[in-house]
């Protein structure tokens, strides 16, 4: 039985890298729906495979290719540079251990200088909340990055919002809380040295992973794999895990939403995407 059960979790490493493989275009990129017939290499689905690889322990192939495309990235990015986009190119380059270009780390300097704008309580409940956090999350990584703190006068602003979005329960957002965003709150939180009360998101950490049904359809928001894989992150920050049973659980349910080609869909049932394949691969390491 041990035997099988080794055989079977390298089964699932090696078909998940041999999507992730196929879904590299001609040019070194890659695009989650590439086919013959199209491709189209994006900063976010390369960023994700490479992350991917990473933790299938697994070398990016055609690494010239790749690195030669990542520098055809910087004229577009200097012009015209989103907080995704940005994020997604700094994530790459590390990944594959580059320096960002000169002119790239000048325009995340500046991307930082302008900050992510911050609602007050009463524009607050005008914002989509997910929205804002993932852009902070962004922004945190990119500042801590490239060594560009932003203004206090900011990030005190940031600590007065964070607790206008923490819900009843203590994870985040306010009426609507999950784990996607409770993690990013807390990492967030971390990487400006924010001081929140954490102890209500380990508790709601907990309870929603033992709590999910995920033996179904996997119909609901918190539990997509992304949600999952946010949980099974928000217990390692505090150097915790599921019990054995309930992680077993949790890793038959994650293996069967991956599909024939290797790749893994946000729910059973659901196609394929480099960012799912990346949750789904994350949150298997995290039960191992």
């Amino acid at each position: 039985m041990r035997v099988f059960s080794i055989v079977a979790r390298t089964h699932w490493k090696e078909r998940c890298q041999d999507y992730v493989v196929g879904r590299q275009c001609r040019d070194g990129g890659f695009c989650f729906y590439r086919s013959d017939y199209i491709e189209e290499s994006n900063l976010y689905d390369t960023g994700f495979a490479l992350a991917t690889l990473r933790v299938l322990g697994r070398m990016p192939p055609r690494r010239g290719e790749l690195e030669s495309w990542f520098a055809a990235q910087r004229d577009p990015l200097c012009r015209n540079a989103s907080l995704a986009a940005l994020w997604s190119y700094e994530r790459g380059v590390r990944l594959l251990g580059l320096k960002p270009a000169r002119e790239i780390r000048e325009t995340v300097v500046r991307c930082i200088a302008t900050v992510v704008p911050l609602p007050s309580r009463e524009e607050l409940k005008s914002w989509d909340a997910s929205a804002l956090l993932r852009d902070l999350f962004q922004m945190a990584k990119l500042s801590a990055w490239s060594c560009s703190p932003p203004p206090a006068p900011w990030r005190q602003r940031l600590s007065a919002l964070l607790e206008a979005l923490r819900g009843e329960s203590g994870a985040f957002p306010k009426d609507h809380e999950n784990l996607v965003d409770s993690a990013k709150a807390l990492f967030v939180a971390r990487l400006f040295q924010i001081p929140i009360e954490e102890p209500p998101l380990l508790r709601f950490a907990r309870h929603q992973l033992a709590c999910s049904d995920v033996s179904g359809s996997w119909s609901t928001e918190s539990a997509s794999l992304e949600a999952v894989r946010s949980g099974l992150e928000l217990l390692a920050a505090f150097s915790q895990r599921p019990e054995e049973q309930r992680r077993r659980n949790l890793a038959s349910q994650i293996e069967a939403c991956q599909v024939a080609s290797g790749g893994f869909g946000r729910r059973i049932g659901a196609i394929p995407t480099l960012e799912d394949s990346y949750h789904g691969a994350k949150a298997l390491r995290f039960l191992e």
